[in-house]
């Protein structure tokens, strides 16, 4: 009848289900101490594989670039075989035709140099009669070059034994002299606009006032119209810088680190995007018809619109959703690991190593967090992940090694037999049993890597153990509970996307305000940078775009020379800290979300409470030594007691445990019956005492 009285007040859902720990995740991320570790991280690798870029760069090792809107060379990799990619005519062309490219660029720049076409284009209606009349006048008075064609240049080029380089570095020179002769007709060779051009105006305006159907009104819009155009003309200066640097970069191309950076963050956003809308399979259809097009000709495919394009692949209506971006994710690293596979190695060491320093302290200072509530310094992180830094640094690639090894095996296997005639074929029939047996081994080992591997750090910063314990706790528990690690992996994904979104709109929110109210208040006093963007932009407008939420920081290096240069970098380091801390959330919810998985996953498969946790053994200091005794056999003699005291204090201690730590050391059965037989002992005593 008591059962009956008995209400519910509250469900601690936590222990009823286990996914909701995952929801820590969020609180754990934007620790400060973890995001600082992320940033660091982040700016040690990034600027590692910019290092190599211009290494790479330097030795004429660089991306292939198609013009604006075609694939990129990791989206034509995708859709082909590696021979077929290394001969394609978007590889092999882009290398082959640099001195053709590079000669038509200098052609184009030193034709416009005396036609200034793309300026008399910019003037409009009303300042280009004027600079058409200033330009003659110029021509006449400093005449230029005759027109040359490219097969001069290409003539003369291998003649003097130019490269690529060489050209563009003339064409660079024809630049520069092609805008000192606009300066020179705009402003007369002063800072301020001429009154030259004013006075063609003028002129124009007169001989139209004799006309008695022109008004002054007419002439006060021919004065205002005349002025936007030449701004209209000022401003061509940047986009004509923007132009020539898009075509340097169509012949010089790329480097390994700056495309793959773009490629994988383009498809880490679409698969945000994705996974917000709930779509999870969508397009694996177009990525199936995409891997089944390798061998063939290229599929044409745009990143921004969905790649590959839906005209190529079937099921064309089919939204390409989450697993689509994360299998063209994987695309990029197939990209550099077979197309640049020294770049790959120097760069996968370069971040194992910072992965496992700092990526290591931020999966320990998870690991407590979660279990004990205790948040550590970032001191005591770093010198926990650097006491297992090997271990964290060969976890990911001992599953790699055993892969790599086996293959090994079975090729060695294979072209042993073919070198014995007749029989070898035999042979290699009869053990053919055994590759299987190897190629099962490698599919363990694939399946385990590719599933598991998240939870290897977790279980060396939880345990405190060595790499080959986070291998064998991670494959276990993924095996294990196959159906439950994937649960738990979807849920960590839509709620870290949800917290993704809310983290990058906080940065963008902040972004946008601060350059808001940063332009409100600055006036072009001194600079003039603003004019040559736009006719409603400032300095502040040039040293750093306005953000958008998926482009938080862009700067227009065309527009800026000498002091703006060293603005827009000082603005740049404080925003792109921003910018990082919002990559870096991504790197420590990750950490936190798998550290959360690999708690939960432990007590379903190996029953330990989730407040179990490694605790380093700390050295207490010694206490300070007592002060020697020289004379007095009095006090020699006590010394004496006291360390026989404590001698028998310590056998004593020794002999004697306490009743507190032998029940907790025994089961919650045999405790019970331990506080049974003690209460039985003390009544005896009891008794005898009376007695």
């Amino acid at each position: 009848m008591a059962d009956e009285n008995n209400v519910v007040k509250q469900v601690v859902w936590s222990e009823v289900f286990s996914f909701p720990h995952i929801f820590k995740s969020f609180k754990m991320a934007i620790q400060p101490g973890k995001l600082v570790l992320a940033v660091l991280a982040l700016a040690l690798i990034f600027g590692g594989g910019y290092a190599l870029d211009w290494i790479w760069c330097a030795a004429g090792q660089t991306v292939p670039v198609a013009p604006r809107g075609q694939d990129t060379a990791i989206l034509s990799h995708a859709g082909m075989d590696s021979d077929n990619y290394s001969e394609s005519e978007f590889v092999a062309g882009f290398f082959d035709t640099r001195l053709e490219r590079a000669a038509d660029l200098l052609v184009a720049v030193k034709n416009d140099e005396r036609s200034l076409s793309w300026w008399v284009a910019k003037g409009g209606v009303f300042a280009t009669p004027a600079f058409r009349e200033r330009l003659d006048e110029y021509n006449k008075d400093v005449p230029g070059d005759d027109p040359q064609n490219t097969t001069e240049v290409l003539a003369a080029a291998k003649k003097e034994g130019d490269d690529y380089d060489d050209l563009i570095g003339q064409a660079e020179e024809a630049l520069d002299q092609e805008f000192a002769k606009v300066e020179e007709i705009l402003y007369d060779g002063k800072d301020e606009l001429p009154d030259v051009l004013e006075d063609e105006l003028d002129k124009q305006i007169a001989d139209l006032s004799k006309q008695d159907e022109f008004t002054e009104e007419q002439a006060e819009e021919m004065r205002e119209g005349f002025e936007r155009n030449i701004a209209a003309i000022d401003r061509a200066f940047t986009d004509r810088q923007v132009w020539f640097n898009q075509q340097v970069r169509t012949i010089r191309g790329d480097g390994v680190f700056e495309s793959f950076l773009a490629y994988e963050t383009n498809c880490l956003n679409n698969a945000m995007m994705a996974l917000w809308n709930l779509n999870i399979r969508g397009g694996l259809c177009n990525y199936q018809a995409l891997v089944e097009g390798r061998g063939t000709a290229p599929v044409t495919a745009d990143l921004a619109t969905g790649l590959p394009a839906p005209s190529a692949v079937r099921q064309a209506n089919e939204q390409n959703g989450f697993l689509y971006y994360v299998l063209m994710a994987v695309e990029g690293f197939r990209w550099m690991s077979l197309q640049h596979w020294l770049f790959a190695i120097i760069f996968l060491v370069w971040t194992l190593a910072i992965v496992a320093c700092f990526g290591g302290a931020i999966s320990r200072m998870t690991a407590l967090h979660f279990a004990r509530e205790e948040k550590i310094s970032i001191g005591q992180g770093l010198r926990f992940s650097r006491g297992k830094f090997l271990s964290f640094f060969s976890a990911p690639l001992v599953p790699i090694a055993v892969i790599v090894l086996t293959g090994l095996l079975i090729s060695l296997g294979g072209f042993l037999f073919s070198l014995v005639p007749w029989i070898g074929p035999i042979l290699m029939g009869l053990l053919f049993g055994l590759a299987l047996l190897l190629g099962i081994g490698i599919a363990f080992m694939a399946i385990g890597l590719a599933a598991g591997w998240p939870l290897m750090y977790p279980t060396i910063a939880v345990e405190g153990s060595d790499s080959f314990d986070a291998i064998s706790r991670s494959f276990s528990y993924v095996f294990a509970r196959p159906f439950r690690a994937a649960f738990y992996g979807v849920v960590a994904a839509v709620y870290g996307t949800i917290t993704y979104l809310f983290v990058r709109l906080f940065a963008y929110l902040t972004l946008l305000a601060v350059h808001a109210f940063v332009k409100l208040g600055f006036w072009d006093l001194y600079f003039d940078y603003g004019e040559s963007l736009s006719p409603n932009a400032d300095m502040i407008d040039v040293l750093w775009h306005r953000p958008s939420f998926w482009d938080l920081q862009t700067v227009n290096w065309a527009a800026l020379s000498g002091v703006g240069w060293v603005a827009a970098i000082l603005v740049g380091v404080w925003v792109a800290a921003v910018v990082g801390a919002v990559l870096g959330y991504v790197w420590t919810y990750f950490t936190a979300a798998s550290t959360s998985i690999y708690f939960v996953l432990r007590r379903r498969v190996d029953a330990t409470d989730l407040d179990d946790v490694y605790i380093e053994e700390e050295q207490e200091p010694l206490a300070p030594a007592e002060e020697s005794v020289v004379e007095g056999d009095v006090e020699g003699d006590g010394a004496d007691k006291a360390d026989e005291e404590a001698e028998e204090e310590k056998d004593e201690g020794q002999s004697e445990p306490s009743e507190e730590s032998a029940e907790k050391d025994q089961p919650e059965d045999e405790a019970d019956g331990a506080a049974d037989e003690s209460d039985k002992d003390e009544a005896s005593d009891e008794d005898k005492t009376s007695k």
